[in-house]
Parts: C-alpha cells; sequence; structure tokens
C-alpha cells in the first residue's frame, strides 16, 4: 500500500517491487525487493527503513513501481505518496 492504492497480483505472480524518492533538497533514495511465486489474492509486504534529511524542512515525492512477468496491464503498476519533513 503506497498512499491508498493496493496492489493485486495474478497466481503465480514474479517480479520486482521498486520504491524511489527524490527530495527537494536534492536527495535520492533508492530501494528495491524481489517477489516470487504469489498466489492469486495473495499480498507482498515490504517495509522499508528511511532516515528524514537533516537540516529542516524538506518534501520527499515517493513513487512505487511494480513489474512482473506476464502484467496484462503496466498502466496500474505504479503509485505515488509525497513525505513532508517538519523539524
Amino acid at each position: 500500500v503506497l498512499g491508498d492504492k493496493k496492489l493485486q497480483f495474478f497466481d503465480g505472480a514474479s517480479g520486482v517491487i521498486k520504491l524511489l524518492g527524490t527530495s527537494d533538497l536534492g536527495g535520492a533514495y533508492d530501494f528495491s525487493e524481489s517477489f516470487a511465486n504469489l498466489e492469486a489474492g495473495q499480498e507482498f509486504e515490504k517495509e522499508f527503513a528511511w532516515t528524514a534529511p537533516e537540516g529542516g524542512r524538506d518534501t520527499v515525492t515517493w513513487t512505487a513501481t511494480v513489474t512482473a512477468e506476464g502484467d496484462t496491464n503496466p498502466d496500474n503498476d505504479s503509485a505515488t505518496a509525497v513525505t513532508r519533513v517538519r523539524r
């Protein structure tokens, strides 16, 4: 789930989920995790550790993208969210 978007997989799904973050202050954050042989309706959950940048206010825009073998609808494979850092 990223924001309110939940990804659903088909039977035997395998692929990669990538999470990219871009900071207004110039930082970049890149995470990825593979998944394999998910059953239809099975959920895949992964948490990535991230530390907010030092030095005040920042906004990070996150984009999660899933690449899966046999995907028949690549138009729904990504979602975005924003984190606002206020220190």
